[in-house]
């Protein structure tokens, strides 16, 4: 805004922020530079702001119907299994709601180590309060104030430490026994009640831990409940595509599993941070680089000491040469192979692998390259690989890598439009579905058409690798050359140090 009536010329700027709004009076004569007259901010009141209201009560809502959702997924999954009906979950929570303390069940099951189970209604009501109490998981502040992100952060810290201080004071391992304890009651002993609420306590017990304790929790129902088995806790769990229900249509962009997933941030695909090294913009995490660095961190991260009094020690270039051949041709590897491996070097002691595979991520961590995993892994691709030709091979693990998914019988059409002879190709698959001359109880051959037209995806079991790599590519790639030469990429003079 500007008055031109007197000279010299005034102008006055405006920055309005969402807490604040600074301003600035400016002198803009005609022969002589712009000086500044006057400048200064109006601080907003703290929430204040009708922002802060909408974005709370929007975030209240999101979160209720998240919940919501997570529920009815995994109802349409028990009636998809056979093990409620429609009617039946309708009809018990129109009755009592469920279990008024379900935390109770779920620490008789982990407090007697699984000697005594539940029914599949306790076990729901179980679940249902697991979904409402699935524990916390840290923030993060792209798309928001920093101040108000700091102080959110800070009062989550406090709640996580009062729930670490509480399971060290009562000595409990699960967050269902520390409530009973707070509460009073003894999950062995006969069922009393309370009027206490365990959520005036101000704790946050981590995500991870309650995932954890769920798993135990749904194990020690295995061979013992029906309906309970492998693929269940796999679809609660670990991922939700691992049962396939009609009925439960996921987003693009739902990862994880129908208890513990969420749909990925939006702006992990926005904003594109930048490598705290080198400067240049950091790539997806969905690249080979990514998965190399994360092998080869792995690696650097192995000790093994050459007796039982000397200490642990990284592993040298050769050692370190010799796991990564085995990883090579397999694309990954199991917590067994590696086991086998580090333990089968020339002198060695002992190892840090019982504590190397309690990190969350240790396990995903073994997978260097899900192509070569998938071509190694699945009978079908094995048998039919080395029947392609080399052009349509390069072609599909290329669609392979950036998430797409094939057939069988369309990489057969694509052969045959290359002019690739597919009598070998026929061959392996006529193997493939022709059942033993030996009557055997294992699962019979599947049929030619089924094998044909079954979905080969690669990344299935990538799901998590959401959000952007921690550096650039060209360090990621170096970084790996270090570690495989047996040098530490974030010790002094690597590739990764970061310095004053």
């Amino acid at each position: 805004m500007s008055t031109s009536t007197n000279p010299p010329r005034l102008e006055i700027a405006f920055d309005i922020g969402h807490s604040s709004i600074g301003w600035a009076v400016i002198s803009t004569p005609d022969a002589a530079p712009p000086s500044v007259l006057g400048c200064g901010s109006v601080i907003f009141e703290k929430d204040s702001a009708l922002a802060n209201t909408r974005r709370l009560h929007r975030s209240q809502r999101r979160h209720v119907r998240a919940t919501r959702q997570r529920i009815a997924r995994m109802e349409k999954l028990l009636v998809h299994l056979g093990i409620f009906t429609d009617s039946e979950l309708k009809a018990k929570h129109s009755a009592n709601g469920g279990s008024p303390t379900p935390w109770l069940l779920a620490a008789r099951v982990l407090a007697s180590d699984g000697a005594q189970i539940l029914t599949w209604p306790e076990l729901w009501d179980v679940l249902r309060w697991y979904a409402h109490n699935r524990g916390y998981e840290e923030i993060t502040g792209e798309t928001r104030d920093e101040a108000e992100v700091s102080e959110e952060k800070k009062q989550d810290t406090e709640k996580v430490e009062n729930a670490k201080a509480a399971l060290a004071q009562f000595g409990k391992n699960s967050m269902a026994e520390t409530i009973c304890a707070w509460l009073g009651q003894d999950p062995l002993g006969p069922r009393t009640g309370t009027t206490e609420n365990y959520k005036a306590k101000n704790c946050a017990f981590e995500r991870a831990f309650v995932d954890a304790e769920v798993t135990r929790l749904l194990a020690s129902h295995l061979g013992k409940l029906p309906g309970v088995d492998e693929a269940l806790i796999a679809a609660l769990i670990l991922d939700a595509r691992a049962i396939a229900v009609p009925s439960i249509r996921l987003p693009r962009r739902y990862q994880g599993s129908l208890l513990f997933g969420r749909l990925a941030t939006r702006y992990h695909n926005r904003i594109i941070g930048r490598c705290p090294i080198s400067g240049e913009k950091i790539p997806s995490k969905n690249c080979p680089e990514f998965l190399r660095y994360r092998w080869a961190m792995q690696l650097a991260n192995l000790r093994i000491a050459d007796s039982a009094d000397t200490p642990l020690r990284p592993l040298t270039a050769n050692e370190r040469a010799t796991i990564h051949s085995r990883i090579i041709a397999a694309g990954s590897l199991g917590v067994r192979d590696l086991k086998e491996t580090v333990r089968a070097l020339p002198g060695h002691a002992r190892d840090n692998l019982e504590q190397f595979f309690l990190h969350p991520d240790a396990k995903e961590g073994l997978i260097l390259d899900p192509v070569q995993k998938l071509i190694a892994d699945n009978s079908a691709v094995a048998a039919v690989w080395p029947h392609l030709p080399q052009r349509l091979q390069k072609r599909t693990r290329g669609r392979w890598r950036r998430g797409k998914s094939t057939t069988l019988a369309k990489l057969r059409e694509e052969a045959i439009k290359l002019g690739h002879d597919c009598a070998a190709f026929d061959t392996a698959v006529d193997a493939l579905c022709t059942p033993p001359k030996k009557p055997s109880k294992k699962t019979p051959p599947p049929a030619r058409e089924k094998l044909l037209d079954e979905p080969l995806d690669a990344r299935r079991g990538l799901a998590k690798l959401s959000g952007r790599a921690p550096y650039a590519r060209p360090l990621l790639v170096k970084a790996f050359d270090e570690v495989i030469a047996g040098r530490d990429p974030k010790g002094v003079g690597g590739c990764l140090e970061e310095t004053a």
